[in-house]
């Protein structure tokens, strides 16, 4: 009688891991015989703002340690980061840029990747953002009639500059079109590796920071050869609207001089005096970067300690609002350090074109003296005729 009953108990073990009775955990094994499919549940539409999704799954006969195995990605880099959980599928969509023009819904596809499965794709969707409502011209902003784009401007002494920096993008190369080295016109958006016009101009990129020039689309002539330093005011338009152009050396000399000289006098180039165990310091300078740079995108200054007014100072004074707007480099990849920007100027220097730099570890803004190489990508800043 006591054998009868221990078959009775093997029997019932055998039943309770059949093929009818799969494990309800889905890093616990079918028994292999089944092909494993993954289906998955709704994914609403994601709010132009972005954020956070999760859509749920189920895996029919899923494989022993299936989860740690799988993993998805997306058709479009806004929707990025996916995590894999026990049914459960996490990853972020992207904020949609806004623009002055009414967008389309965007959609990306999905695809999930499990062990012996088929891949299994789905489709998600950000609803576009209503239009931005067109900026009213008025004595503060200047609208470039070639696109409508209205742009803030600023009066600097006896100047008048561009707030930010140009967006005007009759075309868009791919980064890599910087590495050709031909001396021809290419146009860039930050982090953009594509050639549609309408798409780099609805990134978070291109909204911000304007379009990134090579130097010669900066001369706005393929082959330029640049004009000379000793020229107090630019004689070249470039991709500027009419009516303004690209400031020459001298005409950022104007600027710097100016407002240098409504500043009052601080402490910097400093050096620790390790005899005396304290911080010396040269009297008498103006903390300019501070006076014209923005609010925000900087990193923090790997200087504050030589000068120190770089932490303490009041920014962007003056509306002119200069960030580090990244760049692209001659070798066709892009950068943003966070700490720099520079801006193109129409000289020709030993060995690239010329370009003032704004550090967020220098009071004063530098003028190159050699050149940068004329195809990196950098912002251009225009002045009024």
């Amino acid at each position: 009688m006591k054998r009868f009953y221990l078959l009775l108990m093997a029997a019932a073990a055998l039943v309770s891991c059949s093929k009818d009775d799969p494990a309800p955990d889905g890093n616990q094994g079918g028994d292999g015989n089944d092909t494993p499919v993954v289906t998955f549940g709704t994914c609403d539409p994601v709010d132009p703002d972005g954020g956070t999704v999760t859509v749920t799954f189920s895996i029919s006969d899923p494989v022993e340690d299936g989860l740690s195995q799988a993993s998805a990605k997306s058709s479009e880099t806004w929707a990025h980061d996916f995590t894999v959980a026990e049914g459960t599928l996490t990853f972020v969509v992207d904020k949609y840029p806004a623009t002055e023009s009414e967008q389309q819904d965007r959609t990306a596809t999905v695809t999930f990747m499990y062990p012996e499965a088929e891949d299994a794709t789905f489709t998600v969707t950000q609803i576009a953002p209503d239009p931005l409502s067109p900026v009213e011209p008025s004595d503060d902003t200047f609208t470039d009639t070639r696109d409508g784009k209205v742009y803030k401007i600023t009066k600097i002494g006896s100047q008048t500059w561009m707030a930010e920096n140009l967006a005007w993008l009759p075309q868009v190369n791919k980064p890599e079109a910087a590495g050709q080295r031909d001396d021809l016109q290419y146009y860039f958006v930050l982090n953009y590796d594509g050639e549609d016009v309408s798409a780099a101009k609805a990134t978070e990129e291109y909204q911000m920071y304007g379009v990134l020039y090579n130097w010669y689309a900066a001369m706005g002539q393929d082959n330029a050869e640049g004009i000379s330093e000793s020229l107090e005011v630019s004689t070249v338009q470039g991709p500027c609207p009419d009516g303004w152009h690209l400031p020459a050396k001298a005409e950022w000399q104007v600027l710097l001089d100016y407002v240098a000289s409504e500043l009052e006098p601080v402490q910097g180039d400093g050096w620790y005096n390790e005899i005396d165990m304290k911080w010396e310091y040269t009297d008498g300078l103006k903390n300019v970067w501070s006076a014209l740079a923005g609010l925000e995108g900087w990193s923090e200054s790997s200087m504050i300690s030589e000068n120190p007014d770089l932490e303490a100072g009041p920014r962007d004074t003056y509306g002119f609002n200069a960030v580090p707007s990244g760049m692209c480099w001659q070798t066709g990849a892009f950068g943003q350090n966070k700490t720099d920007v520079a801006f193109w100027m129409p000289h020709y220097q030993s060995y690239g074109g010329a370009a003032i730099t704004f550090s967020n570890n220098d009071y004063m803004p530098e003028c190159s003296k050699s050149g940068l190489s004329q195809y990196r990508g950098y912002s251009v800043r225009c002045i009024q005729d």
